[in-house]
């Protein structure tokens, strides 16, 4: 495993963080893809919304995939944080907050977007 240059043994990484960004690989997706993907969901969710509100379906995709890129710029720069070996105790917590918000409103929206597929398919039966 590779090992930092700044690395201090009297403050290590967190071994949670540690093993979740191996497991999981986050920190690799590029952060302009993630950004892009950001504003691009966000931004065709409000159109959807705000120019066809009857179509409110459609911007649930959207929106999940919003989420789930604004869960991975979080993710990244906790990850950057911890390399960095930074307490930063309030950027911390807003960026945990951050990722929380994110995942609650990509589950939200998943869980609106399948009941709403269910009720319109029951509509037309």
């Amino acid at each position: 495993m590779h090992t930092p240059i700044e690395f201090n043994p009297a403050v290590p990484l967190p071994r949670k963080t540690l093993s979740n960004m191996m497991a999981t690989g986050v920190g690799h997706a590029d952060w302009g893809r993630l950004y892009w993907t950001t504003v691009g969901g966000t931004f065709g969710a409000l159109v959807i919304l705000l120019l066809l509100p009857g179509w409110w379906l459609a911007a649930t995709p959207l929106v999940c995939v919003a989420s789930f890129a604004g869960w991975g710029l979080a993710a990244q720069k906790t990850i950057a944080l911890d390399r960095r070996q930074r307490a930063a105790p309030s950027l911390r917590f807003s960026l945990q907050f951050a990722r929380g918000a994110a995942a609650l409103t990509g589950a939200l929206s998943a869980l609106a977007g399948l009941f709403g597929a269910v009720a319109m398919l029951m509509q037309r039966t």
